[in-house]
């Protein structure tokens, strides 16, 4: 097959041949350091859902501590809705970006005091939390 190629033919032949290993070793290289882009992403990754969970959680004992600091409001604050408003709304301003509001409803779910001012009666029977929270 060689013998019935002309020298311009063979050049090329040659050529090719030269190139060949240069181009299988870019090949394993591209190969091997898209191994090594796919490892790195994993870890980033698993970092990454390591970090979101354990902000999940300083959230949620936010939440409990919140939660504490409200059930242990002096029956003195309790009685008094204006003190009441404004024991939530310093506990709204130490936990910035975390709360909209808070608020504490009675026993007729009906909203006691809130951090935010409003106007009116707010009932809320039909809140699944309220619901939640009467149940546990």
């Amino acid at each position: 097959m060689i013998r019935n190629l002309n020298t311009r033919g063979r050049i090329i032949l040659l050529v090719v041949l030269a190139a060949l290993p240069a181009l299988v070793f870019i090949v394993y290289s591209t190969q091997d350091e898209r191994t090594r882009a796919e490892a790195h992403a994993r870890q980033e990754l698993r970092r990454l859902v390591r970090l979101a969970a354990h902000q999940q959680a300083q959230i949620i004992e936010g939440a409990r501590q919140t939660l504490v600091a409200i059930s242990l409001v002096p029956s003195v604050v309790l009685n008094d809705a204006a003190r009441c408003n404004e024991y939530l709304a310093k506990l709204l301003e130490r936990s910035p970006g975390l709360y909209h509001s808070m608020g504490i409803y009675g026993a007729d779910n009906v909203l006691f005091c809130n951090s935010l001012p409003w106007e009116g009666k707010i009932v809320s029977p039909d809140r699944l939390y309220v619901s939640l929270a009467r149940a546990t």
